[in-house]
Order: C-alpha cells, then sequence, then structure tokens
C-alpha cells in the first residue's frame, strides 16, 4: 500500500505564473545588464532560460530547473562564482514571494485533496526550490501544515537527485515503492520513477507532453484520490 504522497511545489500545488514570471524576468534582466551581450544574444538567452515576453515558459529552466541548475546557466555568460548568482537568485525570489503574497494562490483542488489525504499519508513537498523559499510560499498559501517534509535542491540536490525520497524512507522507515510522486514537469516524472509510481498534473492539455513518461496523468486534483484507490487495489 502507498504510505506516503510526495508532491512538487510549483505548479503543481502553487500556481506557477503568480510567482515565478515576474521574479525570472526581473532577475535576468538584472543579470544580463552585467554581461557584454549584444540584444540579439540577450534575448536568445532568456529564451534558453524559459523567459518569453513577461512569462515563464511551462517545463523551461526556470520552470522546472533548480536554482543551482539556473546559476550554471548563468555562470557560462557571466564572470562571477556559480554561488554568488544562486545567491542573488534566491533573495531575488524570496524577496518577491515576502512582498506579493496575494500572487501565491493553491493550485484549485489542491486544499481539499490534502485535507482528505493527511490521516492516511505522509504528505511531503519535494521541490527545485531552496528550502527557504520553498517553506515561505508554503506558509503564504496556508499550507504548510500539512507537510510532515519539506526538501528543498539546496538540501539534497536537485531533481532528478533521488536524495530527498532516500531521506523520506530513512526517517519514516518505509520503502521508496511505498510512495507516490505528483508533479508537472518532465523532471518530475523522472524523478517519480525512484517511486512506486508518477501521477502528472497537466490542467492544459498541452502540458500532456511534458507528461509522457507519467504513470497516471490526472487534469484536476479532484481526480488524486480515485488514482490513489486504483494505485492500491492493483497492489
Amino acid at each position: 500500500m502507498i504510505k506516503a504522497i510526495i508532491l512538487d511545489k510549483d505548479g503543481t500545488l502553487i500556481e506557477l505564473g503568480r510567482t515565478w514570471d515576474q521574479p525570472s524576468v526581473d532577475v535576468t534582466n538584472l543579470l544580463l545588464d552585467k554581461t557584454d551581450l549584444n540584444d540579439e544574444d540577450k534575448e536568445a538567452f532568456r529564451k534558453h532560460m524559459g523567459v518569453e515576453g513577461d512569462m515563464v515558459v511551462a517545463n523551461s529552466i526556470y520552470a522546472a530547473g533548480s536554482i543551482i541548475d539556473q546559476a550554471r546557466e548563468f555562470s557560462k555568460i557571466l564572470d562571477m562564482p556559480v554561488s554568488e548568482i544562486e545567491e542573488i537568485l534566491e533573495d531575488t525570489y524570496l524577496d518577491y514571494v515576502k512582498d506579493h503574497g496575494e500572487h501565491v494562490l493553491v493550485m484549485d483542488g489542491a486544499m481539499n485533496a490534502l485535507e482528505a489525504l493527511k490521516d492516511d499519508y505522509i504528505l511531503a513537498v519535494v521541490t527545485n526550490d531552496n528550502r527557504r523559499i520553498a517553506e515561505e510560499t508554503l506558509k503564504l498559501a496556508n499550507i504548510d501544515q500539512y507537510f510532515e517534509f519539506v526538501g528543498g535542491a539546496d538540501d539534497f540536490g536537485p531533481k532528478p537527485n533521488p536524495t530527498a525520497l532516500h531521506e523520506i524512507a530513512r526517517r519514516y522507515d518505509i520503502r521508496l515503492d511505498e510512495m507516490i510522486y505528483v508533479g508537472d514537469s518532465t523532471v518530475d516524472m523522472e524523478y517519480g520513477k525512484h517511486t512506486h509510481a508518477s501521477i502528472g498534473l497537466a490542467t492544459e492539455e498541452s502540458h500532456r507532453e511534458h507528461l509522457k513518461e507519467a504513470d497516471y496523468i490526472i487534469s484536476h486534483f479532484d481526480e488524486l484520490l480515485d488514482t490513489l484507490d486504483i494505485i492500491n487495489a492493483a497492489q
């Protein structure tokens, strides 16, 4: 039987655009201004990172990668240590979340699903965010109380590195095949392969292209409980 449900944060629990679009655009412009790139190369780099206009593209480096992933990409065009770039990125995101708590919106149906699941499963978040940002975001969204474990990329390495899953297994004396992972990106589905099953959340039809490796796909959190029933019944 499944004993733990591990969830991604942005794009899964929390609406992605409201919390990531503007700070990603802002920090991209800030760091690009420190380079000698011409306007054409700057625009190409924005697209490479996943910024188009004033929005972040789903499944891009910004949407699915960790802050250390982002910092490493910027280090290719900046004469700065990766650690310094990472600090700038983390501080920018954290300050934005703190100053714009009204933009931290829970995905439709997520709160009801968490309430229904909390008594029967260990609930955890593993994100490619750094932990400080993750904990602040969950607190502002008023869902932090549901989670016994929050793992960030700065503590356990970025997904699909399974170190955080092994820590959950050790801490709660369960096996990886007694967990499932719920996410919205290609990286999440690769990460979920370390567990019993990966469940992809596709709120739009176009999102399904990022979830080809998913064991199950849901379009709304209302479907999560029925999917868990199917998984448990098959064991």
